[in-house]
């Protein structure tokens, strides 16, 4: 009998049916991955981002007596032989685009009207906003910078822009420059030229803007030809082809030392002399603004011509009438990293004022050279394991290619004598001195940095010992335990990575044009030449959108009642302008206060402006763009890519700086 197999195998199209259901089950459960990395690649980037913030706040908060007045966008112009840096403070605080820009060549480098802009990452994004204006300090106690062997050249007191590496160019010199505080600004129907300088800390100018009077140093018979710069920053209203304007002028102002202080004088200028105040073409101007009249001597910076020498604290005692010249002397230890050695002998300096003395602070200039440099503070572990975890994961190595293809050459610039640039440099923050690599070592894909007791040095079992070199050093010197060291590590992230730092002007003034410059303001209603101002509002420049200010006064009437009103020490958020609005920021007081009107009735309506904040942004790009031979083809890629920015915000309430 024969015995039939029951059993019943499947058919191929069965089996066919069965693997595209199983395939369709896959790729279903495959698209669900994609989107979840995403979300976690999101929000790691996004952690990432608020630590940046964070620790950039922190930093400032542990440093507030040296912030800035302001930080404002710049941009590049055009003055006729080259491109030289300015103000841009009608740009969006969001606005990432290059200023100018007409085309991006092969090499990487924005393209402008009149040549080439600079490499594209130094001129958009985060480093739009660059320019860093008053930042300052009491002059800091002196210090010998070098071991073991102190010399006269590094003995002084040491001062590190909060924002280095900076932008250094000694051919433009409002790039960087350094002064001090604010004369006292004394108004007077004619100003004294030529009249003998009784008091040198005050400032003339007459009341009717047209003109300006500033005392002359002492005697120099040491330095023929030496002069005494000051720094001149006013508003000049001008009449020219597009009708009257403002213009917001910050110029160098040098006044030749007479040969005996018996000789000591006031010279008088014009704000016409367009040797001191340079303005538009076919621009003349009529009359300075009294209210935006600021003067500050420039520091002497050694190794310019003619500038005096440090003196030493005996050359002082034995002739203190050279004590003054001395106080305003420093000499750049680096240009780069915004190192600057201060005279010794300006320390505890008082200037005199009216009322007494104050102490003499050093004001500085300067535009950031690279938000994307991330500044990593911490210090050296003091037990094994000696390492640190920085801030980012992913560091960007030399020679790999990253955001326009080409191959990254290092973080922008050179130091410690090198011939070449580096991706990772760590700073001794105590003396300025730059920390050798054989002495850590870096892993760029984790961010952690292992330190090495460095075999070329000398020293006891358990200490940890590195290699320097100083500023201005011919050679390395050896540092026998770095444990407990401040340092700060400088690199920069893939993905583009910055920490960009916004800060609120120190102190506004108040103006009666609808074109406020920088540190000022106008009061809706109160110029009746001025259409489209609402009686309520205050307005900013745009640049100035976003950041909070305290308004110390302001005089309203009821709008329900129509009584004259005073309120005092008022917050606010200065706001974005609306379509058929004035393009200016603004703060209108009817967001917290009744007010039909300003009232004018104590000839002014509103006083005391200050900025209340301080705000730090964290941004990156992920994408990428290729850099062809089209100028026009890459300003497209370019712009798709810059809608690839994120950002992250954090802000305080945060005023220093020095309002004189």
């Amino acid at each position: 009998m024969k015995r039939f197999n029951l059993r019943t195998g499947a058919s191929l199209i069965e089996i066919l049916v069965v693997i595209v259901i199983f395939l369709v089950g896959i790729l279903a459960i495959a698209q669900i991955f994609p989107g979840g990395l995403n979300i976690l690649r999101t929000t790691r980037n996004t952690t990432m981002a608020t630590a940046l913030a964070r620790a950039e706040m922190e930093r400032l908060k542990s440093q507030v007596d040296q912030l800035a007045e302001a930080i404002v966008p710049a941009r590049y112009v055009w003055n006729g032989t080259r491109y030289v840096i300015d103000y841009d403070l009608n740009r969006y605080p969001n606005d990432f685009s290059p200023a100018g820009a007409v085309g991006l060549d092969v090499d990487g480098n924005f393209v402008g009207p009149n040549g080439i802009l600079g490499r594209w990452p130094y001129l958009s994004g985060p480093n739009v906003m660059t320019r860093v204006v008053g930042e300052s300090r009491t002059i800091p106690s002196p210090r010998y910078l070098s071991d073991p062997t102190p010399t006269g050249s590094t003995y002084g007191g040491l001062m590190a822009c909060q924002f280095a590496p900076v932008i250094y160019d000694p051919t433009y010199p409002v790039t960087f420059l350094v002064y001090g505080n604010d004369l006292q600004r004394r108004i007077v129907e004619s100003v004294p030229g030529g009249a003998q300088v009784r008091q040198d800390y005050i400032a003339f100018i007459d009341e009717l803007g047209e003109e300006m009077a500033l005392p002359m140093g002492p005697a120099r018979p040491d330095l023929p030809g030496y002069s005494r710069v000051y720094r001149v920053s006013v508003s000049l209203y001008v009449d020219g082809p597009g009708g009257s304007r403002q213009r917001d002028l910050v110029t160098l102002v040098p006044l030749p030392s007479p040969t005996n202080n018996s000789q000591r004088q006031y010279v008088a200028i014009r704000f016409d002399d367009a040797t001191y105040f340079p303005v538009g073409p076919g621009e003349t101007v009529r009359h300075a603004d009294l209210d935006t009249f600021r003067v500050a001597r420039v520091f002497d910076q050694l190794g310019t011509p003619n500038a005096p020498q440090f003196l030493t604290e005996d050359d002082v005692k034995n002739n203190p009438s050279l004590r003054d010249d001395a106080s305003y002397q420093y000499d750049f230890l680096d240009d780069k990293l915004g190192l600057m050695l201060f005279n010794p002998v300006g320390f505890n300096y008082q200037e005199r004022r009216g009322r007494g003395r104050v102490p003499l602070r050093a004001r500085v200039d300067y535009d950031v050279y690279d938000w994307r440099i991330i500044r990593d503070e911490f210090r050296v572990p003091r037990n094994m394991p000696f390492e640190r975890k920085l801030i980012l994961n992913s560091i960007k190595v030399r020679g790999n290619k990253y955001s326009d293809q080409r191959p990254y050459t290092g973080i922008g610039f050179r130091v410690a004598n090198e011939t070449t640039e580096r991706d990772f440099v760590l700073v001794d923050t105590e003396t300025g001195g730059v920390i050798m690599p054989t002495s850590y070592a870096v892993d760029k894909s984790s961010g952690v940095i292992s330190f090495i007791d460095d075999p070329a040095v000398t020293n006891q079992v358990g200490e940890l010992g590195a290699l320097i070199m100083y500023p201005k050093a011919a050679a390395v010197s050896a540092l026998p335990d770095i444990r407990g060291r401040s340092v700060r590590a400088l690199y920069q992230g893939v993905g583009e990575w910055a920490v960009q730092v916004e800060k609120a002007v120190r102190s506004y003034q108040v103006v009666y044009d609808a074109t406020p410059g920088l540190r000022q303001c106008y009061v809706g209603g109160s110029n009746p030449n001025v259409n489209g101002d609402r009686p309520t509002r205050v307005y900013f420049p745009l640049a100035d959108i976003g950041k909070q200010v305290l308004v110390g006064e302001i005089w309203y009437d009821d709008d329900q009642t129509g009584t004259l009103e005073v309120a005092y020490e008022q917050q606010f958020l200065i706001q974005a302008p609306r379509a058929g609005e004035l393009p200016l920021g603004f703060i209108d007081v009817r967001d917290v206060l009744p007010a039909s009107s300003f009232n004018f009735s104590n000839g002014y309506a509103v006083r005391r402006v200050r900025g209340a904040s301080v705000g730090v942004r964290a941004m990156w790009n992920p994408l990428v763009f290729n850099v062809g031979e089209d100028p026009t083809e890459n300003m497209n890629r370019y712009h798709e890519w810059e809608r690839g920015w994120r950002k992250s915000r954090t802000e305080t309430f945060l005023m220093g700086g020095m309002g004189n």
